[in-house]
């Protein structure tokens, strides 16, 4: 019963717009500006909240791109919560992990990222 999928990468937020990530020191705590003034990182965690981000694919695959983009730009090798590197089949496995999850939520009448969804699963 795992409600977020972890990669370790990065986030995108605006604040006019529901945020679809967070992300984390490799430790789960969240970065603020006087710990990244004071202290170097090997890494960062990315994680999609299942309920609270819109159902589909295309969600998913923002994530994703955004994962590999950042991971690339800061030449961090994409890894899962075990710090194994992740394979493009794992990629596949958690995509329909996330997928069959909301679909799950659908067939019981709750929208994921809907109001209703944000309350049940605070």
């Amino acid at each position: 019963a795992h409600r977020q999928q972890d990669l370790h990468a990065g986030q995108h937020r605006r604040s006019q717009y529901p945020q679809l990530f967070s992300i984390h020191t490799l430790d789960n705590k969240p970065f603020t500006n006087p710990l990244l003034d004071n202290q170097a990182y090997r890494g960062f965690s990315m994680l999609l909240d299942i309920p609270h981000v819109p159902a589909g694919e295309k969600t998913f695959d923002k994530f994703m791109d955004l994962a590999v983009k950042l991971s690339g730009q800061l030449s961090l090798d994409l890894v899962n919560d075990q710090m194994e590197e992740v394979s493009t089949q794992w990629l596949k496995d958690v995509r329909n992990y996330v997928l069959a999850r909301q679909e799950e939520m659908l067939k019981v009448g709750i929208k994921p990222g809907s109001k209703q969804a944000l309350r049940l699963f605070s």
